[in-house]
């Protein structure tokens, strides 16, 4: 069995990181960002994560678009 964890982002810069530590464990990290201007998404690319841009449509909402 794979486990994924989804973060859902949006000029994280200062903490993406370690979340992305903090998650490691899993099989895979899944970012859903929303458009960040910051350096959110270099950050995640740079540990390898799975990026998804898509537009703010609500918490609930980008989770479900992860899970898909």
């Amino acid at each position: 069995m794979e486990v994924s964890v989804i973060i859902i982002t949006l000029n994280e810069e200062k903490n993406i990181g370690g979340c992305i530590e903090s998650a490691k464990w899993a099989d895979e990290i899944i970012i859903v960002d929303s458009g960040s201007t910051d350096n959110t998404v270099k950050t995640a690319e740079n540990y390898g994560c799975r990026i998804f841009f898509r537009k703010w449509t609500g918490y609930a909402d980008q989770k479900r678009y992860a899970l898909s």
